[in-house]
């Protein structure tokens, strides 16, 4: 009976943290891949923006040289007038 004990015991508490090794592994999976997901929002948040930025500053500068917009990417312009948008 002793024997079993001492042979049942440890392979009980192996399991057991084995079982707590692998719950705990699905745990940081799901939060890594959340980082993931956000980080990766954020950098096409980021990318985004600046883009939108480089197409505004473009456009401007067109604008000063002439009245016509030349960039595919501008469907429409308006104005704004304090914080009120004035459309075409």
């Amino acid at each position: 009976m002793l024997f079993l004990a001492a042979i049942l015991v440890p392979a009980a508490l192996l399991v057991g943290l084995a079982t707590r090794l692998l719950y705990q592994d699905r745990e940081l999976a799901a939060k890594r891949a959340a980082d993931q997901r956000h980080i990766a929002v954020d950098q096409l948040r980021r990318e985004l923006n600046s883009h939108l930025e480089a197409v505004k500053l473009q456009e401007i500068n067109h604008l000063i040289r002439s009245l016509k917009p030349n960039n595919p990417a501008v469907i429409f312009t308006a104005k704004l007038e304090g914080d009120r948008v004035i459309m075409p």
